[in-house]
């Protein structure tokens, strides 16, 4: 058998999950869509889970800044070395409490 050509990550284009732990502060969602349209990726869905009101309680008595939420992002196909920059770029966001987490969403040939 002949080895198989394997293109290089940074040259594929898939769809992606995405999972920040960011502020819940008003324009967040703006800089992260911001971010992701920068490199070239277009959202396909958002979700953001709301604490429950005592979990929230909570963590505003726990903290003097603002709380952290989760948010959810799938992604159309976007070119795998624009979502490297968009990670690299959310990581350092003084609003992204948590290294982001990313994989790739593989899709189904026909």
């Amino acid at each position: 058998p002949t080895p198989a050509d394997i293109m290089p990550e940074s040259e594929a284009e898939s769809p992606c999950y995405i999972r920040l732990l960011v502020s819940d502060t008003p324009g967040v969602l703006r800089d992260v869509a911001g971010v992701l349209a920068d490199n070239g990726i277009s959202i396909a869905q958002v979700i953001q889970k709301n604490p429950r009101r005592k979990e929230r309680e909570a963590m505003l008595e726990a903290t003097d800044g603002p709380i952290s939420v989760p948010l959810i992002i799938m992604t159309h196909r976007a070119p795998m070395a624009g979502v490297a920059k968009a990670m690299k770029h959310l990581a350092a966001a003084p609003y992204v409490h948590q290294p982001p987490v990313q994989y790739r969403v593989l899709e189904k040939q026909s």
